[in-house]
């Protein structure tokens, strides 16, 4: 059993208060730290925007396929399907989750049978907007990357077409 706060006390001080000070003391000069970064960092501000940004396009992305997926449970009948375009967008997604995306689950991201997903696979992959890498821990696995340029224009296409996912709040400014 612990002694009451009141008896822990030295000098007039309790343990606890004492404690909080050195904790809140370390969280100062840690903000110091931070501060004098910050100042002599040359990331500019529109950069640091950016970059908060491009944290927003899983969001919007997951947005926009759940709704694709939600839509297709609605109606039904496979009207809609569009592999190549929920491959390419799933890996953009993942890509800015920094999460790798084996070729199993891209298959189960075209929302296509494992068959007709692989062949689109291919195509992206010879349309060389895709690039398959191979596990470097485990050889008979493999993961789909993005190429570059495909990323980019699809980071252009989210943040001209899809809006704010509800998670991010817009911001005035």
């Amino acid at each position: 059993m612990n002694p009451p706060l009141e008896t822990m006390r030295v000098d007039g001080v309790s343990q606890p208060v004492r404690e909080l000070t050195s904790v809140a003391r370390h969280l100062r000069a840690l903000a110091e730290t931070c501060e004098n970064f910050a100042a002599e960092s040359r990331v500019s501000r529109p950069v640091l925007a950016a970059v908060i940004a491009e944290s927003q396009i899983s969001n919007r992305v997951r947005t926009y396929l759940s709704g694709r997926r939600k839509r297709d449970e609605i109606l039904g009948g496979g009207w809609f399907e569009d592999p190549a375009w929920d491959i390419l967008l799933d890996l953009l997604a993942s890509q800015h989750e920094g999460r790798s995306v084996g070729i199993s689950s891209a298959c189960i991201a075209a929302a296509v049978p494992p068959t007709t997903a692989l062949r689109w696979i291919t195509s992206l992959e010879d349309a060389r907007a895709v690039v398959r890498v191979r596990d470097v821990r485990d050889r008979r696995r493999s993961f789909l990357v993005l190429a570059p340029e495909v990323a980019e224009r699809l980071e252009a296409w989210v943040f001209r077409y899809l809006p704010p996912a509800p998670s991010e709040g817009v911001e005035q400014g």
